[in-house]
């Protein structure tokens, strides 16, 4: 998995004008997450990257759109395959990754570093359930 989150993020540093246009860019379209542990792995792995992002300059806020795609499908296996609470911050989760994807797409400093702070901490407290 970390060999795709490196390919998406090398794809972005090559495509010309990403770093500096307000436009958003072309979707990615990943494969579906299929199991409980692939799910845990990409939502650990893709947090973690996210935290090292510190600067919030447009080719950071470039990749962060970018790593957003796969922590999505992460999110996304957990609110269908959880339930109750679980299931709750799970798509408490998906709301404030869809915050940071959208701030970051359209190069929101201020607004992804907003969303970034809320998603880390809900994200803390739903890593404790692995």
């Amino acid at each position: 998995m970390k060999k795709l989150i490196t390919l998406v993020c090398l794809l972005a540093l090559a495509l010309p004008g990403l770093a500096g246009d307000d436009k958003p860019i072309q979707h990615l379209d990943l494969p579906e997450v299929t199991t409980e542990a692939e799910a845990q792995t990409i939502f650990r792995d893709t947090t973690a990257e996210l935290k090292q992002k510190q600067r919030l300059d447009s080719a950071e806020l470039q990749q962060i759109h970018l790593i957003t795609y796969s922590l999505e499908r992460s999110v996304a296996y957990f609110v269908t395959h959880s339930e109750g609470e679980r299931q709750a911050e799970a798509r408490e989760l998906a709301e404030l990754v869809e915050a940071v994807h959208l701030s970051s797409e359209t190069n929101q400093k201020t607004a992804t570093e907003d969303n970034l702070a809320r998603y880390f901490q809900a994200a803390d407290r739903f890593a404790k359930g692995f």
